[in-house]
């Protein structure tokens, strides 16, 4: 009986457990889409302005080491949109859509 309720216990903990780790790697990654996008419109636009390749903005972003490949991947796409139009680009960041861009693309849906 006593091992019953001690299963019971903690099959309780791990799907308590699993909820939070979720919501938790949830707010990691919108947490690091808020931090990395401003750092790379910081990098990005005076190098634009600047008229060094995007190659080179692109390099600083491989250099802030971050693991996730699909917020790479991202940082990377809005680098070429900086260069592109940086007006609009400032536009897209302060709106808040690119962070939700950041978020999906980094989960996948």
């Amino acid at each position: 009986m006593r091992n019953l309720y001690l299963a019971k216990y903690l099959s309780c903990l791990a799907i308590i457990s699993l909820s939070n780790t979720s919501a938790l790697a949830a707010d990691i990654t919108t947490e690091m889409c808020k931090n990395y996008i401003p750092a790379v419109w910081t990098i990005s636009k005076p190098m634009r302005d600047a008229g060094i390749p995007v190659a080179t903005a692109e390099a600083h972003v491989y250099k802030m080491g971050i693991e996730d490949k699909n917020i790479r991947l991202y940082l990377r796409s809005l680098i070429h949109d900086v260069y592109k139009n940086s007006d609009a680009a400032q536009r897209y960041i302060e709106t808040g859509h690119a962070v939700e861009d950041c978020v999906q693309k980094s989960r996948g849906f």
